[in-house]
């Protein structure tokens, strides 16, 4: 839709998909000293520990009728952003309802509240018709969910959604005016990132005469604006052809991944403060072992004190692709294909969306090969790297667990929560589920 980031940024189609090749998908991050695939007991001391908890599975009834169905959409990733509260958010389409999907937040007590649904009124004109085309939301600590949503029967077709304190606005819609882009209006949206303060930021395409132009926005205090468009200066000379799904924390930092032309660099990763650009990473930069950074995901993770998480294709080097960090202008490895993997086997294929907690740890997916094949959930903390849960794992009531789906994500709070979904095999076993490791609550 927004044009082909390969040269630097991997295979980025419908903008969600994975790199050539690669088996799983991935975003957000955790950290924990004391957690397991199965619930444990609070010692008396010391650090909480965490359990395994099922949120929401299907057959189970939704607050906007009927039952909930699927979590996830063929071809695209599953994300159930978190918060500190313990507040999940999440996609789901239903059956016997009169909405055939929405987006839903369940709450610590146990109870799901309904953000928004198919048919509800879409503020602006029409009703929202459908989250499936971006069925990946976003939520802050406050609770404040964003979305992205096809709208019918009003002037616009698409928009980006904010829902705040029992309140539904719009942030951007279809065919209004882009802030910045001289005659631009836009034309359609990509998932948006969210911070504490409620502010939005997100990619869109806007349509200026006959062309397509590319360009992040942010919505700080009610007041829409450019942070950069296609064509604007690139720091280090050129100027900037395409982006990345920008992500923002409460600092008032943007950070994304881009394209630039006629540059110094091919792109890079970039961080957006205070009106400037500066680059961070570049296509070309060493790494560790002095090997190339050659690509990136298009997707990174940005915590509080702006430490960033990323995935990269490297060349000349000891291994194919990494997990990344950089800390304070340092960069250093959290994992690499190849690598020994613990609890057995090496590292496959590595998550393209690893996230990052406050404390800077950092929760990935990767597959495994060898010794334990499958698919698991991994956490560095410290340099330490600690397996949460593979398929085949216990589950909550039994069962174990069969699949994360075709493009997995596990998303995780500022302070240690984690949830992820699992769908069934293709051959059966398993359900589309959504659960989380959360502290375990004192008697």
């Amino acid at each position: 839709m927004l044009g082909n980031l390969d040269t630097v940024l991997g295979d980025t189609s419908g903008r969600i998909r994975l790199a050539a090749g690669l088996v799983v998908a991935l975003w957000l991050g955790v950290a924990w000293a004391h957690w397991s695939p199965t619930t444990r007991p609070e010692a008396a001391a010391g650090p909480p520990t965490y359990e395994l908890r099922l949120l929401v599975a299907e057959g189970q009834p939704s607050p906007a009728g009927g039952m909930f169905d699927r979590f996830h959409v063929a071809s695209q990733p599953i994300v159930t952003p978190l918060n500190r509260k313990g507040q999940t958010a999440f996609f789901a389409t239903l059956i016997r309802s009169g909405a055939e999907e929405g987006v839903f937040r369940h709450e610590p007590d146990g109870r799901i509240d309904k953000i928004a649904a198919a048919g509800d009124s879409a503020p602006g004109g029409g009703t929202l018709s459908s989250f499936a085309k971006h069925p990946i939301v976003a939520m802050n600590d406050k609770g404040t969910v964003a979305f992205t949503a096809a709208v019918a029967g009003g002037k616009a077709v698409e928009g980006v959604f904010l829902h705040t304190a029992g309140r539904l606005k719009a942030i951007a819609l279809t065919g209004t005016a882009a802030p910045g882009i001289a005659n631009g209006t836009f034309a359609d949206f990509e998932v948006p990132a969210l911070d504490d303060n409620d502010n939005v930021v997100f990619l869109a395409n806007v349509r200026r005469g006959r062309e397509a132009v590319e360009g992040i926005f942010l919505s700080r205090g009610g007041e829409l604006r450019k942070v950069l468009a296609a064509g604007d200066p690139a720091p280090g000379g050129g100027t900037f052809a395409a982006f990345g799904i920008p992500s923002i924390n409460s600092a008032g930092t943007i950070a994304f991944t881009a394209v630039v032309e006629k540059g110094n660099v091919l792109g890079g990763i970039y961080l957006h403060q205070n009106s400037e650009a500066r680059l961070l990473v570049g296509a070309g930069d060493k790494a560790p072992d002095d090997s190339t950074i050659a690509k990136f995901s298009e997707r990174i993770a940005l915590n509080e004190s702006g430490t960033v998480a990323f995935n990269a294709i490297l060349k000349y080097g000891t291994a194919p692709a990494a997990v990344l960090r950089v800390d304070g202008g340092s960069t250093g490895f959290v994992a690499r294909i190849g690598e020994a993997a613990p609890e057995g086997g090496k590292f496959g294929y590595l998550g393209l969306w690893p996230a990052i907690a406050d404390n800077g740890a950092i929760t990935f997916i990767a597959s495994l090969e060898g010794e334990a094949p499958g698919i698991a959930i991994f956490q560095s903390d410290g340099g330490q790297v600690r397996r949460i849960i593979a398929q085949g794992d216990a589950l909550p009531g039994g069962q174990k667990l069969a699949s994360f789906g075709l493009y997995p994500v596990v998303s995780a709070s500022p302070d240690g929560q984690v949830a992820f979904a699992t769908t069934p095999t293709s051959t059966g076993p398993g359900r589309d589920a959504i659960y989380a490791y959360l502290p375990v609550k004192r008697r």
